[in-house]
């Protein structure tokens, strides 16, 4: 299904904005596939002197180049781009990946007097060959950027637009096409979690290795867990929890759902529900009351503060333990 986006200089005065999905959406495949763009003015051309170093002859006149920014995937899944500024030792120090794509430059100033936009028609893949949920309220931002030209003969490094460079005659159309569809929450279907492969029966709790859970398939890692189920996820980037498939969940009679989550690949929280079902983990865990230092279910997920963990890489599961005393759970 195509997914389109639109904002124009009339109704905000940012080169940004975020839109909302209304209905939660499942794919595996997601490309960028079409972007149209009306954005020229004297701000985004200039003449470069033929008598600066560099330049050499004729004097000439350039427009900007563009960028499209996404905040809705990870920093992963798009291009990267030099110079970048990290500290001396740090791996990146040499490129950066900032949800940043190339998409031209602007038109010359006279181009939207007539509406001369810009078609760039793409077929970028974003995410290939990984399940993946996006819940309905998921926010997608999308902007322009652009880079100066006002210093003869230097690319000024990509910065956002404002007021006076994203005018009312600007426009921004992005296309996003996935091969999965739209669904809605009633239909999402029933997970039955089987019992835990180390579940410690009704005297002990699970055997969770934290390593078997670092690097989940569904996150693009080689760890696959038959009887564990990842629900969401951080990547210590400081951009929230991200969603992958929060329910329904359910397990067999006499046993409980129980929730862990393996932060920074090396330390396990675990949190029993005493439920067999649960139709949206997201919302049983912040129906909870929040510990104070490890949140909601003390499983380090969003706290009543805002904080959401973030900063560290957290993969949070789901799977099916024999209740401690061999009660069986209650349902939700």
């Amino acid at each position: 299904m195509l997914l389109q986006f639109e904002l124009c200089g009339q109704d905000t005065s940012s080169a940004s904005y975020t839109f909302k999905l209304q209905q939660s959406l499942n794919f595996s495949t997601l490309k960028l596939k079409d972007v149209r763009i009306v954005c020229g003015n004297d701000l985004l051309q200039e003449s470069w002197q033929y008598t600066v170093a560099g330049v050499d002859m004729p004097t000439r006149t350039l427009t900007a180049p563009l960028y499209l920014t996404m905040d809705c995937l990870g920093d992963h899944n798009v291009a990267h781009y030099l110079p970048a500024v990290y500290p001396a030792n740090d791996g990146r120090v040499n490129t950066v990946s900032n949800t940043r794509i190339d998409i031209s430059h602007a038109l010359d100033n006279d181009g939207t007097t007539v509406e001369a936009g810009k078609r760039r028609l793409f077929d970028y893949t974003l995410i290939s060959n990984t399940q993946t949920h996006w819940e309905a309220g998921k926010e997608l931002t999308f902007g322009l950027e652009y880079r100066s030209l006002e210093n003869d003969g230097q690319y000024d490094q990509p910065k956002a637009m404002d007021d006076t460079v994203w005018d009312r005659t600007c426009r921004l159309v992005v296309t996003l096409e996935t091969d999965g569809g739209h669904q809605p929450p009633a239909t999402v279907p029933n997970t039955v979690v089987p019992l835990f492969t180390a579940d410690g029966g009704s005297g002990a709790e699970p055997t969770i290795t934290a390593g078997n859970y670092d690097a989940p398939t569904e996150l693009g890692g080689v760890d696959t867990h038959s009887t564990a189920f990842l629900f969401a996820y951080t990547l210590g980037n400081s951009k929230g929890i991200r969603q992958y498939h929060v329910g329904p969940f359910t397990c067999a009679a006499g046993k409980e759902l129980m929730l862990f989550n393996v932060q920074n690949g090396s330390t396990v929280y675990t949190h029993r529900t005493g439920s067999q079902s649960i139709t949206n983990v997201d919302e049983y865990l912040r129906a909870l009351t929040p510990h104070g230092t490890s949140g909601y279910g003390s499983i380090y997920y969003a706290n009543a503060n805002g904080v959401s963990y973030s900063q560290h890489n957290n993969r949070y599961y789901v799977i099916a333990v024999t209740p401690l005393g061999g009660g069986g759970g209650g349902g939700m």
